[in-house]
């Protein structure tokens, strides 16, 4: 006889972007990462998020955050802030390393 097989778990329940961004500790606080939103300075998947937009595993963000853009691809979802190596945990980071200032000779 076969052994019973679990069923298999059920996708992770899509989030919004701004609950997101804090969740994953891009931001420091979430009216923080509704006003980048607001403001233009998140893509999901190419195209303009505002904070209500949701996103799931496997959706591709662009954040411009001074000087830096980041690019950062979903691999997990979650509402609550956790500790930062959790945090670290919800996405692949595929950003461009940062410009290193020239040097200057003496």
């Amino acid at each position: 006889m076969n052994a019973p097989v679990d069923p298999p778990a059920p996708a992770p329940e899509p989030v919004r972007v701004d609950k997101w961004l804090w969740a994953a500790r891009i931001y420091k606080t979430r009216a923080l990462a509704q006003e980048a939103c607001r403001g233009g300075h998140v893509t999901v998947n190419g195209h303009g998020a505002q904070p209500a937009k949701v996103v799931r595993v496997g959706d591709r963000l662009e954040i411009r955050r001074d000087e830096r853009r980041l690019i950062l691809e979903v691999a997990g979802v979650a509402e609550r802030r956790g500790p930062a190596p959790a945090a670290r945990q919800l996405y692949v980071d595929h950003s461009p390393p940062p410009r290193r200032a020239p040097r200057v000779r003496s």
